[in-house]
């Protein structure tokens, strides 16, 4: 240490000391270049860490990261073994799993009761799970305390999974490829499916607050920090949870980083979804009203604050080295104005979740103590494991201290004057009497430790809110008029938001790289330069929605044509927003929410002559239209056969190539985009949760003819062009074709050729038939 410190004090003097003016010689020899030279090295060699101490530099592994076996900061182990964050007698296993590598873990995207979903899982269990855990010992299971095994543990490290490490050489000098084939072969089904947005590469503990939270298909929730957008998949997921039957309520996603919201657009668009709203504010100022008259509240609200994440060094084991408890201390008053902020926000009898991945309590206990102490019975914590049972937890802590220049302080008042003068450490850092606490139920919240059960790090806890809060009702500073009653209101000002929403595109600076294409009438919503940061929303002309409310059938009874909306007018795209976010979008007169996307892509401009309607239909807004019958006219209905057909050869299919009942029908078919639709029925086992596979590698086709569940019914749908030629063209791309393959392969149907399908189709229907005469 002596050592350590002197040679610090020759770095110091380096840095800061004062030097003689004129030229400095800087050779090898000259005093200057020594210094210089045990500079370089001693930074080679250690780590200062901010607190005093030195540590040791780690290890790189043979990727470019830093080996988490060789590392180590006595100021975190020191921090911890005092706050007595480890139950007693717990600290070895603790200490011994931080310094391990993260296993890969994975989602399965949708609903679970989907047949696209149960299928993937039977593939997943099939070609995968079985080869895996009979190589080597490693295990791919599903992880326990998620519900209807959607989601997956893979006991391997990234590194591992993506083939890293030192590559050997043949007597040849030839490169040789040393990865596990098994592991090449998973590793390229992740990325594929990953690509289409089957499944979702996710940390474990990350899973556990949409869970919590407990969202339902009726309620308006918000997340406060999405990005990177995980859980706000989950969010989705939970409001379309009820199969053919379409939610009323939506999904706000908000972050503050603008770049990151583009990555959460990206993320949520592999949903298909038309119930999510993209905006872009500061959590802690989320706007409270869209007009005058209109707040904006929430029956959920997902708060997954920003935090010094140190319960994340196994997955980033970079963080030992810049570890120190300032780092929680620097983010705890942010974290506590979008919690406060949060509760703002929430409905009366609605939920918060509170949630970090962070072991430090000034930012966890922390911050649930100074919220319930702020709203003083205006919110409450609820059971946050009630929805998660199997999930191992440890003990919420209910006193802790802070530490600062090496000194322990017990409370806000024995901190010295010259430390309240800077004013990073605050009063509600520190815990509360023991008789608050006490009456704060913190036992109701969830500390997640790594060796519970092989994870990351994780604070958890829930809020109800029981009656309305100080801070809810207010104006926001942005607005220039007072909260006002709707028969107070100006003729004046009536007029003012009227014209936020006339269509003026010279006066926005429209790019002139296209000319307009004469397809909008109105802004509907938006700010600013079309084409710029926000999204702007465009009311569609009267007669284009004509035109394509004919050709496709559209039923206008369930489905208003003013759901169909262009973001530019030059775009090619016509998006399907859902009734809630466009009731809601047009309360927002002021234009108060920073709108960076929202929608589903469900028609698309061709510019084709040749054709009857120049829109053809999107792949990804199939599920809206299609599945939920919104659409009535240029539908095919075929069996699988046909559309195996349809998925292997592509192009230029002749329609005397289909069966004769939809060769009929593609007759009867205006020239234009159509939708090819198949029904399958699967015969299945009962109480299987989709994983039960004959020995041929297959769905079972086995029933119980007592079992209430023994047919289970998947909705294909496919988007193609029927030309004047008398051809079919897919409008799919050969990646969704091969995974939809993959999902019949799946599902019964074995055949690989589409002349050996109709028998294979012939077969399963059979199978179907059973099953429903057994039910009888």
């Amino acid at each position: 240490t002596t050592r350590n410190q002197t040679r610090f004090e020759i770095i110091n003097d380096l840095d800061h000391g004062d030097t003689a003016p004129g030229p400095v010689s800087m050779g090898k020899n000259s005093s200057r270049g020594k210094l210089l030279f045990q500079k370089r090295k001693l930074e080679a060699d250690t780590l200062a860490v901010s607190g005093g101490g030195v540590v040791p530099r780690p290890k790189l592994d043979s990727d470019g990261r830093v080996d988490p076996r060789s590392v180590s900061n006595l100021l975190w182990a020191s921090y911890y073994q005092e706050q007595k964050v480890v139950p007693e007698g717990e600290w070895e296993a603790f200490e011994e799993m931080m310094r391990t590598t993260l296993p890969v873990s994975f989602r399965l995207t949708g609903c679970a009761t989907d047949g696209s979903v149960i299928a993937l899982r039977n593939y997943m269990v099939n070609t995968h799970v079985q080869h895996i855990a009979s190589a080597d010992g490693r295990k791919l299971e599903s992880i326990p305390w998620y519900p209807q095994k959607m989601a997956w543990r893979f006991d391997v490290s990234r590194a591992e999974l993506r083939g890293k490490g030192p590559s050997e050489r043949s007597m040849e000098g030839v490169d040789v490829d040393t990865r596990d084939p098994t592991l090449v072969k998973f590793h390229s089904f992740l990325k594929r499916e990953g690509e289409l947005g089957s499944l979702s590469r996710q940390e474990e503990v990350s899973m556990i607050p949409p869970l919590v939270l407990g969202v339902e298909p009726h309620h308006v929730v918000l997340d406060m920090c999405a990005a990177p957008g995980s859980k706000t998949q989950q969010l989705i997921e939970a409001l379309e949870s009820s199969p053919g039957k379409p939610p009323t309520g939506f999904v706000v996603a908000n972050d503050s980083d603008v770049r990151r919201c583009r990555l959460l657009v990206h993320q949520c668009k592999r949903l298909d979804s038309a119930n999510i709203l993209v905006t872009h504010h500061e959590a802690q100022t989320f706007p409270s009203r869209l007009s005058i008259r209109e707040e904006l509240r929430f029956d959920r609200v997902l708060c997954d604050v920003p935090c010094s994440s140190d319960g994340t060094m196994r997955k980033s084991p970079d963080l030992w080295k810049r570890w120190t408890e300032r780092l929680a201390y620097g983010i705890h008053r942010l974290q506590l104005q979008i919690a406060c902020r949060g509760v703002e926000l929430l409905k009366v009898g609605g939920r918060l979740v509170y949630s970090t991945c962070s072991l430090n309590p000034v930012e966890d206990e922390a911050v649930v103590c100074a919220l319930l102490a702020k709203y003083d019975g205006a919110i409450r914590l609820a059971n946050a494991h009630a929805n998660v049972p199997l999930l191992k937890r440890s003990p919420c802590l209910e006193t802790w201290r802070l530490r600062e220049n090496g000194v322990w302080y017990n409370s806000y008042d024995e901190l010295p004057a010259d430390v309240r003068e800077v004013g990073k450490i605050r009063p509600t850092m520190f815990a509360p009497a023991p008789e608050l606490v006490a009456g704060y139920n913190l036992d109701l919240c969830l500390r997640v430790l790594p060796h519970n059960q092989n994870t990351g790090g994780f604070f958890v806890a829930l809020f109800e809110k029981t009656m309305e809060v100080e801070g809810s009702h207010y104006f926001d500073k942005e607005a220039k008029m007072v909260a006002a009653p709707a028969a107070e209101l100006g003729a004046e000002e009536q007029v003012e938001v009227g014209q936020k929403r006339k269509l003026d595109i010279e006066s926005k600076g429209e790019p002139t790289k296209a000319p307009p294409r004469d397809h909008v009438s109105a802004v509907l919503h938006g700010k600013g330069e079309i084409g710029g940061l926000y999204d702007k929303l465009f009311v569609l002309k009267p007669d284009l929605l004509a035109r394509l409310a004919d050709f496709y059938g559209i039923d206008t009874t369930r489905m208003p044509l003013e759901q169909l909306v262009s973001r530019s007018s030059i775009s090619k795209s016509i998006y399907f927003v859902s009734e809630s976010i466009l009731r809601t979008l047009k309360l927002d007169v002021q234009t108060k929410l920073s709108v960076i996307n929202t929608g589903i892509r469900v028609l698309e401009y061709t510019g084709m002559k040749n054709i009857d309607c120049e829109y053809r239909l999107c792949q990804e807004g199939l599920h809206t239209l299609v599945a939920q019958q919104l659409v009535k006219r240029q539908v095919v209905h075929a069996p699988v056969s046909d559309l195996l057909l349809l998925y292997q050869k592509r192009t230029q299919i002749r329609a005397e190539e289909f069966t004769a009942e939809t060769a009929r029908q593609l007759k009867e078919t205006r020239c234009g985009c159509f939708a090819m639709v198949s029904e399958m029925d699967e015969a299945v086992e009962a109480n299987t949760e989709g994983c039960a596979t004959s020995e041929g590698g297959a769905a079972s086709s086995s029933v119980d003819p007592g079992a209430e569940s023994a047919v289970r019914r998947h909705l294909l749908m496919c988007a193609a062009m029927w030309s004047r030629k008398g051809t079919v063209d897919v409008l799919i791309s050969k990646a969704e074709a091969n995974s939809a393959l993959i999902w019949l392969g799946n599902t019964g149907y074995l055949a690989t050729k589409y002349e050996d399908s109709a028998g294979a189709t012939a077969a399963t229907a059979r199978a179907a038939t059973t099953a429903k005469r057994a039910e009888s």
